[in-house]
Order: structure tokens, then C-alpha cells, then sequence
């Protein structure tokens, strides 16, 4: 009797440091999730994105589930995300065009962790509306080929959003594709200002200057060099977005590709005999 009694003190003992480590352990990263997150990520201009400077931290969540189910994936990830913010890497790419890359922050590991163990774990602040908001957006099965992925996709990869759905992409083929579509428009951003800089730069040319051929000819080289530029970083990414794609997927997209020029044939056929 006396040995079962000290069996179960110790239990008891063990259990209640348990509790109270997790407890300490949710705390901390409380902490650390108000210092590093909440200002940009917390309730801060509610569902009004135009009021706010980050999207909200519920939304970071959600997207990062639809890709990482498990704990320790998820973690890592986040982490990873926390300790080094990268363009190509985001599962986000909709909030980049809108908010910007998220600047690095000073932290160590242990408490990136922390802070992304806390986020997955769900004790977050949720913003009035983020339910509706989400859903509306994305669906309530939470899977990543929602409506918005489909006509982003689809846009990339020159297709109707009802042929792109028949390809059947994977969350982990979407998520792949939607990293691409991020690092395509860092590459490609830069390029279009460049371009339109040089409109711009040519409507303010005297045509009256002895300068004038000449600076046309030096500005419109640089342009061409953009262009062409854009053409070869545009033809490389669809590239590598298609090796995303196993070769059935491809077999299809090809054959839809067919199908869409050939009705492009027709329509312009039409249209010639009609003028």
C-alpha cells in the first residue's frame, strides 16, 4: 500500500510539472508572438485591408494549413519563414502584391519556434468577419484548389479555370505553382516599371532637340533589352511550372492549350469573312 501511494504522488508530481512547463512554455510564446507579430498581424484594422499593414495572423494560419497538416511541418515552415521572409518561399503571393515582403526580424531560433508552435496551435486573435471573409474566398472544405487559386493558376498557366480544375493538382503541386507565380512577379515587377520608365521618359523628349533621334534610338535599345528580357524570364517560368505537373496533368494541359488556339483559329476565320 505504502509503495502504490508513493506511485501515485510521484504520478500526481510529475503531471503537475508537466502543466505547469506547458503552461510557462504557452506563455512565453504569447509573449513572443505580441513583441515580433501582433502589431502587424494582430486585430489592427480588423478585415479592412486597406487599413491594415500585414494580413492577419488567422489568415497566415489558414494558408499555411491548407499546405502543412501536421505539427512539425507546419513549425518548420513557419520558422523557416520567420527567421529568413522570402518572396519565392510565401504561400501568399495575393498578400506580397498587396502588403509587400515582410521585412526580417532579429530572433533566435528557439523563439521562432515558439512562436510558430503557439500559431498553429490556434490560441490566436481572429478578426470580426475573418470566418465569413475566408469562406467567401476560399470555400468551407479549406482546400487549397479553391476558387481564387483556380483563377490565379489558371492565369498563369493560359487556361479556363473549369479545364484547369480537370488537371486535378495536388495541395503540395498548388502550393509549388503559387511559389512560382511569386518569384516570376519579383523578377518581373522591376521589368515593367523599367519598361513603363521609358514611355514615360519618351513622351518628355523635345522632338525640337538636336538630341532627339539619338535619344530615342539609346532609349528605345534599353527597352528593347527589357522586353526581350521579359519574354525569356516569362517562357522560363511557364517552364517550370509545368515541370511541376506529372505527365498525365501535362498530356491534358497540352491538349487543352490545342483546343483553346483552335477555337481562337475559328473565331478569327469567322471574324475575317464577316468583314
Amino acid at each position: 500500500m505504502y509503495i502504490l501511494k508513493v506511485v501515485i504522488a510521484v504520478t500526481v508530481i510529475f503531471f503537475a510539472v508537466t502543466i505547469f512547463a506547458e503552461d510557462k512554455k504557452s506563455t512565453t510564446a504569447s509573449k513572443l508572438f505580441e513583441q515580433h507579430c501582433s502589431v502587424c498581424h494582430g486585430l489592427n484594422g480588423g478585415m479592412n485591408m486597406k487599413k491594415r499593414i500585414a494580413p492577419p495572423i488567422a489568415g497566415v494560419r489558414a494558408h499555411y494549413l491548407d499546405v502543412h497538416k501536421n505539427k512539425e511541418s507546419f513549425v518548420n515552415a513557419v520558422t523557416a519563414w520567420l527567421k529568413k521572409p522570402d518572396a519565392s518561399k510565401s504561400l501568399m503571393p495575393g498578400a506580397i502584391r498587396h502588403f509587400n515582403l515582410m521585412p526580417p526580424i532579429s530572433i533566435q531560433d528557439d523563439d521562432a519556434k515558439l512562436i510558430a508552435e503557439y500559431i498553429y496551435d490556434g490560441d490566436i486573435e481572429i478578426p470580426e468577419g475573418f470566418k465569413e471573409h475566408y469562406e467567401e474566398r476560399h470555400g468551407n472544405d479549406n482546400q487549397n484548389n479553391n476558387r481564387q487559386d483556380l483563377i490565379t493558376l489558371a492565369r498563369h498557366l493560359k487556361l479556363p479555370p473549369q479545364q484547369l480544375s480537370q488537371l486535378a493538382l495536388k495541395p503540395e503541386q498548388i502550393s509549388q505553382i503559387k511559389t512560382l507565380i511569386v518569384e516570376k512577379e519579383v523578377i518581373m515587377q522591376p521589368l515593367r516599371e523599367e519598361v513603363l520608365e521609358f514611355n514615360n521618359q519618351l513622351n518628355t523628349l523635345d522632338s525640337r532637340s538636336a538630341t532627339y533621334k539619338s535619344d530615342i534610338f539609346a532609349l528605345a535599345d534599353i527597352n528593347a533589352k527589357r522586353v526581350e528580357q521579359m519574354v525569356v524570364e516569362s517562357g522560363e517560368m511557364r517552364m517550370k511550372i509545368e515541370a511541376v505537373l506529372n505527365q498525365q496533368q501535362y498530356d491534358k494541359l497540352i491538349s487543352f492549350r490545342k483546343q483553346l488556339n483552335e477555337r481562337r483559329k475559328q473565331r478569327l476565320k469567322q471574324q475575317m469573312q464577316i468583314n
